[in-house]
């Protein structure tokens, strides 16, 4: 899988897609929805098993290093962003299926199925 598409699909978890009126387009977005779903949980089952935890495990360590009230609105951008570069510079990282990412964001991927429907 491209990194790209791997981090579409886990930007996608606190993504809504917005419903057009016409009826293919919203049977075209049901199927993006569903597809991206059974992406994130193939995803979040990879990470899961790569951390060794469970997703309330890694959902419980999220909310004790940002809180459980910014973990609920949704992370933002930024701040997932200087989380992760912190953990590459001190060395926390996760591979998953090949790539490396940083703890905070295999920590947001096994958590994902947990964070929004």
């Amino acid at each position: 899988m491209e990194r790209r598409v791997f981090l579409k699909v886990l930007a996608a978890v606190g993504a809504t897609a917005s419903l057009a009126a016409s009826p293919n387009a919203l049977a075209s977005t049901f199927s993006r929805r569903k597809h991206a779903k059974n992406e994130v949980y193939r995803l979040s089952q990879l990470a899961v098993k790569a951390l060794k935890m469970s997703p309330v495990a890694a959902l419980d360590q999220l909310n004790a290093r940002f809180g459980a009230a910014r973990i609920a609105a949704g992370l933002p951008k930024t701040l997932s962003s200087t989380a992760a570069a912190q953990d590459f510079a001190a060395d926390r990282t996760v591979q998953i299926n090949g790539w490396i990412l940083s703890r905070t964001e295999g920590l947001l991927l096994a958590a994902a199925p947990l964070l929004r429907p």
